[in-house]
C-alpha cells in the first residue's frame, strides 16, 4: 500500500533521486507508488516555482472561460499531452485539465473561475 500524500520536502527528494536514477521512469514511479504524470508534474511546478510550488497550494488560481475552453478544446484536438497544455495555458496541474475536459465531454458549462 502506498503513500497517499507527500510532503514538499519528500517531492524535492524524490525529484533529486528521479534525476539520478538508472531505471526507466515506470520502474521508479512503481518503486514509490506514485504515476509518471503525478512525478512529471510535481518536476514541472519545481522548476516553475522551486520548492515552494510543491506545496499544495491553498488558493485557487483563477481562469477565464476562453482559457478552460482553449485548454480543453486545444488537448481534444490532440495538439499536445496533458501536461504540455497545463505547460502552455500555465495551469495548476493536470487534474484541473482533467476535470474540465470531463465538465466539456458531459455538456457541462465551462465557467469563469471565481
Amino acid at each position: 500500500m502506498g503513500k497517499s500524500a507527500f510532503s514538499a520536502q519528500e517531492k524535492y527528494e524524490l525529484i533529486l533521486a528521479f534525476n539520478e536514477r538508472q531505471t526507466s521512469i515506470q520502474d521508479f514511479c512503481s518503486q514509490y507508488n506514485i504515476s509518471d504524470e503525478t512525478m512529471k508534474e510535481w518536476i514541472y511546478l519545481y522548476q516553475k516555482y522551486g520548492i515552494e510550488g510543491l506545496n499544495k497550494f491553498g488558493k485557487w488560481k483563477r481562469y477565464s472561460k476562453e482559457v478552460k475552453t482553449a485548454a480543453v478544446l486545444d488537448y481534444l484536438s490532440g495538439n499536445d499531452s496533458l501536461m504540455g497544455i497545463v505547460h502552455k495555458y500555465e495551469l495548476s496541474s493536470t487534474s484541473v485539465l482533467r476535470q474540465w475536459i470531463n465538465n466539456y465531454n458531459n455538456h457541462r458549462d465551462l465557467i469563469e473561475t471565481q
